[in-house]
């Protein structure tokens, strides 16, 4: 984002303009946070490993879900279990995981496979490390996401939910 800093004083009529352009090229690029227009994004926000605090609920397909909100779909009972290894891990994801959730800690890419499972199986990852995890379907199996699936990194939160035997749907941050 362009910022205007003030360098020494106009003397000119053309000294004063170029200085009104910066200022009018730091408030086209500064993000409203009345919602004043143009208020879109033109690139990625990093939260730098910063929470997004007081989202409401979504309210159409395409906004945040939260932890609460898909817990008002789901009986959900987290347990953690944390998934470690120095290697390449992979997980093999099923029904054993369900109401679990699993904080990945591997120093390297993590592989999840997503398997067969009841539907209503729900599965929480969530990483504390810097490397990738990525979601892979096994045998028959579809995956399902609004985002296209994508590896996540550090601090992410994703859930896993099985539409069917063979349909799991992912949300949260995926990349």
């Amino acid at each position: 984002m362009a910022r205007y800093i003030k360098s020494g004083t106009p003397y000119t009529i053309g000294e004063v303009d170029s200085h009104l352009e910066e200022i009018e090229v730091a408030i086209t690029d500064t993000l409203s946070r009345k919602g004043d227009t143009p208020n879109q994004m033109e690139a990625d926000l990093d939260m730098n490993s910063k929470r997004v605090l007081n989202l409401p609920p979504p309210s159409t397909p395409l906004e945040p879900v939260r932890l609460i909100d898909v817990a008002g779909i789901v009986d959900i009972t987290l347990r953690d279990l944390t998934f470690s290894s120095s290697a390449s891990p992979t997980l093999s994801i099923d029904s054993v995981y369900n109401n679990q959730l699993i904080t990945l800690t591997s120093a390297t890419t993590c592989t999840i496979t997503m398997n067969s499972a009841p539907a209503g199986t729900t599965v929480f990852f969530t990483q504390d490390t810097l490397s990738e995890v990525n979601f892979v379907a096994g045998v028959d199996i579809t995956i399902k996401t609004p985002l296209g699936l994508s590896p996540y990194t550090q601090h992410s939160t994703v859930f896993a939910l099985a539409l069917n035997s063979t349909t799991w749907l992912l949300g949260g941050d995926l990349g």
